[in-house]
């Protein structure tokens, strides 16, 4: 039996059923059951129907969906090891055998989904590196040399050698795709390309259990060439950083896609790289195992600790990436998947076994948050208008928005502003995601100036309340005296009222957002006053409850009248009454 090496494999079967194909004839001809015997080793006799004929070629074969024989041990061809053709004696046919590998999917999910909250709507990103490991046995201080002896071996290489591009500004190439290109238009740095990175295979070559990080930076510029720009479909002037970026990625790729020509395993590298960097460069930097990988090695079995990297991929617009029966994983093996923090996911893993081939294994990602201030100033601040020196509102809202959603995330408040400028943190915490676009949204005051506002007039109507004249006997003078603020005759009711009706329009006046409503309420009865009922027209006993719902209405509509005369617009006032029983 072959495993693969540091791996921790399932345990093998007692047995296993063997058959010999005649591989001219495409027919069995003979069977056996192999033994174990001893550790990986098993033992089989080979017998059947038909005889094993010296001089014909067979194919062995493992009667077993979870193995199979090495592809290149199950040609056999029977010699003939006696003097005489009748003689059926056969030395042991040794063969290797391994775990047939798995196809697998690999589907990450929002790990907010579920939670009721908005943000459980948002969209994992299209492109998400995934990675899996193996779980291994080997020493880590040995991979700590390792690394150290291949890291030193690199770094002598790049200070003797380097990889040379053809500038991105270069007119004279026949394409812009040129700029990445490991085969430079000159021969002589063509050929120290080849060089260098051949150089660089054969180290990784001789350390087969680390992984390599291609690194590539692109110089600082002013500028990006408009070629670049519109291949890459971009903007020359304002997104000049996504380009060199762009193209500090495509170099990097292409180092990367040059190591693999040279023989290198794809899931052994990983590119990394930063546009306008201040120097054009290309590095190789050896890692362990896996590249910082977030692991909770806590779930780990005792003994073991992530080991090669089996396969490096990319989920689709879905959150999807398959993984094929090349990258070798076998069913009843335990593996980690790993995806490393970037800058819009956070790090997730989890342990998994391959229980069936073509199984989804599903691992919830978080995306990242990112912290954030808003700077309120007021519209001319710093400059020399006349208004530069005045200050916020005392009091003002604001919300941030989701643009595409157009969902509220957040909504604060800012009070005590003395300047013509404030900074409010915004909570970031399931609210300012990375890559996200969001609206920040000022001049929402009604909330704020309404809490307020109700503070203010709790506080002016606490110990006193606007007061009216009982309604006099007689006359329609005195009907109208029962909504009259004045209440002439009684100097202490008319004091108290202006007191709260200049209240009144002093808080509207400084919270000129908010709309006042101003309501009365009155005590009813069975039978209106006599005075009241002529001025209304109608009768004190049977239409009582309409003459006091007429009378609670003409006080809210005084208090309404003397407000606005107070300076306040009518249109921010609204009048509601009601006439009801023990009020």
């Amino acid at each position: 039996y072959v495993a693969p090496p540091h791996r921790l494999d399932p345990p093998l079967p007692m047995t296993l059923t063997m058959h010999a194909r005649h591989t001219g004839l495409n027919a069995i001809v003979s069977s056996g059951i192999a033994k174990r015997d001893d550790g990986i080793y098993f033992g089989c006799k080979l017998h059947g129907a038909e005889a094993l004929y010296v001089k014909q070629r067979y194919t062995l074969e493992i009667d077993d969906p979870e193995f199979q024989i090495v592809a290149d041990d199950g040609d056999v061809l029977v010699p003939n090891c006696a003097e005489d053709d009748h003689a059926v004696r056969q030395e042991p046919i040794k063969v290797r055998f391994e775990r047939k590998p798995a196809d697998m999917v690999i589907h990450l999910t929002n790990l907010l989904a579920g939670s009721g909250m908005w943000s459980e709507r948002l969209p994992l990103p299209a492109r998400i590196n995934v990675c899996i490991c193996e779980l291994s046995c080997r020493d880590p201080n040995v991979e700590a040399r390792e690394k150290a002896e291949a890291l030193e071996r690199m770094r002598r290489v790049m200070e003797e050698n380097d990889v040379f591009f053809n500038g991105a500004g270069d007119e004279s190439l026949a394409s812009v795709t040129q700029a990445w290109a490991i085969q430079h238009t000159d021969g002589s740095k063509a050929r120290d390309n080849f060089k260098t990175l051949s150089l660089i295979s054969e180290i990784l070559k001789e350390y087969p259990e680390l992984t390599c990080e291609v690194y590539g930076a692109t110089g600082y510029a002013r500028y990006a060439p408009q070629r670049l720009a519109d291949y890459f479909g971009m903007d020359a002037e304002t997104q000049i950083d996504e380009i060199f970026s762009k193209l500090a990625e495509m170099r990097a790729r292409s180092c990367l896609d040059a190591l693999v020509s040279l023989g290198v395993p794809r899931e052994r590298l990983f590119a990394r790289w930063e546009g306008r960097a201040g120097e054009i460069k290309v590095d190789f930097i050896p890692h362990g195992a896996i590249p910082s990988p977030s692991i909770d090695h806590g779930a780990l079995p005792l003994s073991l600790h992530p080991g090669a990297v089996v396969f490096r991929g990319e989920t689709d617009a879905e959150g999807k990436c398959v993984v094929g029966p090349e990258h070798r994983l076998f069913r009843g093996c335990t593996y980690f998947l790993v995806v490393d923090e970037s800058e819009l996911v956070a790090a997730a893993s989890r342990p998994f076994t391959i229980a069936t081939r073509g199984q989804t294994v599903q691992l919830g990602v978080m995306r990242m948050t990112g912290d954030a201030h808003a700077r309120f100033r007021t519209e001319h601040a710093n400059s020399s208008h006349w208004s530069a020196p005045l200050p916020l509102p005392p009091a003002f809202d604001y919300r941030v928005v989701h643009k595409g959603f157009d969902i509220i995330v957040h909504e604060g408040s800012a009070t005590g502003a003395e300047t013509n400028e404030l900074i409010e943190s915004l909570p970031s915490e399931h609210t300012l995601f990375r890559g996200e676009t969001y609206l920040l949204m000022v001049g929402y005051a009604v909330r704020v100036q309404t809490e307020a506002a109700a503070v203010r007039l709790h506080a002016l109507t606490r110990e006193r309340t606007v007061s009216f004249c009982a309604v006099a006997a007689r006359s329609t003078r005195s009907a109208e005296a029962a909504w009259d603020l004045d209440c002439i005759g009684d100097e202490a009711k008319r004091s108290i009222n202006d007191k709260i009706i200049a209240g009144v329009v002093a808080i509207m006046q400084e919270y000129p957002d908010i709309y006042m409503e101003v309501h009365c309420e009155i005590e009813n009865g069975t039978t209106a006053p006599d005075d009241l009922a002529a001025y209304y027209q109608l009768d004190a006993r049977t239409d009582a409850q309409a003459i006091f719902d007429h009378l609670a209405r003409n006080r809210a509509e005084a208090c309404a009248r003397a407000i606005e005369a107070g300076g306040v617009d009518a249109s921010r006032l609204h009048t509601t009454s009601k006439a009801a029983a023990a009020r």
